[in-house]
């Protein structure tokens, strides 16, 4: 008997009734914008100043201020309508894709299933469907009542394992979701826009010599301990960068010293950003870009208190290959330009933003096609 294959889009979300919500507040979100940004610029043209709402009373922004504002809105704008037309291209795709499918792609609405891997036993709750891989190993895995029904797979002191494995997965479910995504790649690209924000950005390279080297702008010869933390930092900056640019160009297993400096190095600029672009934000009253720094400041607090020891910090051990190494330099130098050439924002606002965008969305944006195809089976 021949079975049609049926070609299904990759999908974002666990139900068609969250795509769509998702879908239509993108547009909402995305349509309020483009109209603040087309209000101020009519603001500008007639005043010369726009008014942004904050929460000690409405402020009037002047000059080139004004215009980075504008910019920010249309720009926020046109990446949420951006994202809306591409997730509604690929709900379209979907619907049509479930005409010739007797499976069910994707559900209506989300019911949760427990499933557990047979090889390596991982345990996940998803949402029912026709495809459930394990995401280490690529086995079928089954729901865990039938599982743990069969004789063999009856697990010795159930109810002692049942609570620790309850109190240990949600555990792991809350912390890995507030983890940077740490690896060669993601690690080289924060030096990366580092070293874009020192060659390109003024300000950057001034503050950063006078932080370093605090006789360029006070007489007299700094502190013992000045010199040690600038030292210490200078090598934390020049082993980050040197050892997963090193990793990037071979493919091999990541020693436990190389991990550990690249750990380091993404930690400390992790806080030391969210705090540095924290203060500019409060001190300027511009609470538009509070979310990055707040958001630095929240990964970084989870990976130094969560558990509190750096060698628990998740670490991914995968090689970078070529095309996602040259995909995520083109994006974080799209990024870096938008904000620095454009917007022109204070640089420890790029830095944040730019780390933002490395450590939680670029993995994503570079593992998957844009119109990933996968076969399934009527």
């Amino acid at each position: 008997m021949n079975t049609k294959q049926i070609k299904k889009p990759r999908f974002y979300f666990n139900s068609q009734k969250s795509a769509r919500a998702s879908i239509y507040l993108l547009f909402i979100v995305g349509f309020i914008l483009m109209i603040m940004a087309f209000t101020s610029y009519l603001s500008y043209e007639n005043k010369g100043y726009i008014t942004v709402p904050q929460k000690s009373g409405s402020i009037e922004i002047h000059g080139t201020d004004a215009m980075t504002t504008i910019y920010f809105y249309a720009g926020c704008s046109v990446l949420l309508f951006g994202l809306g037309l591409y997730f509604t291209f690929m709900y379209i795709r979907i619907q049509n894709a479930q005409k010739w499918s007797s499976d069910k792609i994707v559900p209506e609405e989300c019911t949760p299933l427990k499933i557990i891997c047979p090889a390596c036993l991982k345990k996940q709750t998803v949402c029912a469907s026709s495809e459930n891989l394990c995401p280490k190993c690529s086995t079928q895995m089954e729901d865990q009542k039938t599982y743990f029904a069969k004789p063999e797979n009856t697990p010795l002191e159930t109810v002692i394992v049942n609570k620790a494995s309850k109190a240990i997965s949600g555990y792991e479910k809350f912390y890995s979701s507030l983890y940077p995504d740490f690896s060669e790649l993601s690690v080289f690209l924060i030096g990366y826009t580092l070293i874009l924000l020192f060659i390109f950005n003024l300000e950057c390279r001034r503050e950063t010599i006078e932080l370093l080297l605090p006789s360029t702008k006070h007489a007299g010869t700094p502190s013992v301990l000045h010199i040690c933390i600038s030292l210490t930092a200078s090598i934390v900056i020049v082993f980050g960068i040197i050892t997963s640019f090193t990793h990037l160009l071979i493919a091999s297993k990541k020693d436990a010293f190389s991990v550990f400096c690249m750990k380091i190095f993404g930690l400390t600029i992790l806080g030391f950003i969210g705090f540095k672009s924290g203060f500019y934000v409060f001190e300027n009253q511009n609470y538009l870009y509070i979310i990055s720094p707040a958001w630095n400041l929240i990964m970084g607090a989870i990976c130094y208190t969560g558990l509190a020891m750096i060698d628990e910090v998740p670490f991914n051990q995968d090689d970078s290959k070529y095309l996602q190494t040259f995909l995520s330099l083109v994006l974080v130098s799209i990024v870096f330009y938008f904000l620095n050439n454009v917007l022109k924002l204070y640089w420890p606002i790029i830095f944040s933003i730019c780390i933002n965008y490395v450590v939680c969305i670029n993995k994503g944006a570079v593992n998957s096609k844009f119109l990933k195809l996968y076969s399934i089976q009527r």
